[in-house]
């Protein structure tokens, strides 16, 4: 059976939106509402005592090799528990019985570009909200929404489903998330 040939209808296909509301990780066109994993943000404590020890050690030392390592492996840690999170998610979402996904073909490298920066006439910088979106790239990059789209679209092809990206433009109007 082909995908190619199906037509898309209301029961057998599934819309997707990438959230990033509180610890909603993406919404459905069924009203469902995916909690995310957030593992940078779990571990960050974690990262950050290891990479502030490491720092203190001096450059090409043992001590600070060996830190290099530990740090390292804090990030092997959060790279693998979201690529497990999102296996499992998509596998949860193929097993559904919808033919058709419909997801959001989202520019973020744009959503998570910095923001170019103001001068006043005489050459002094402005404030240009940097400092308030650094927290929205950083919860984007972890959200890693499009590593996600991209292990969706892997297992809906093992599952036999289409995977089809529509502009993002009103779709979280339509597929209504909020209480």
């Amino acid at each position: 059976m082909k995908t190619d040939k199906i037509q898309p209808t209301w029961e057998n296909s599934i819309g997707l939106d990438a959230v990033l509301d509180k610890d909603i990780y993406l919404a459905t066109s069924e009203g469902k509402k995916l909690p995310s994993l957030k593992p940078l943000r779990t571990n960050k404590k974690q990262l950050t005592k290891v990479s502030q020890r490491k720092n203190k050690r001096k450059h090409g030392s043992k001590n600070r090799l060996k830190l290099a390592k530990r740090e390292s492996k804090v990030h092997q840690k959060i790279a693998r528990s979201r690529k497990d999170f999102q296996y499992k998610k998509a596998h949860k979402l193929t097993r559904t019985g919808k033919k058709i996904f419909f997801i959001e073909k989202l520019n973020l490298a744009g959503l998570t570009g910095i923001n170019k920066a103001k001068q006043d006439e005489n050459g002094k910088y402005l404030p240009n909200g940097q400092s308030s979106k650094s927290g929205l790239n950083k919860s984007w990059l972890d959200a890693a929404t499009y590593q996600f789209l991209e292990v969706l679209g892997h297992v809906a092809a093992k599952a036999n489903v289409s995977v089809v990206e529509v502009k993002p433009n009103y779709t979280s109007q339509l597929l209504c998330y909020r209480d």
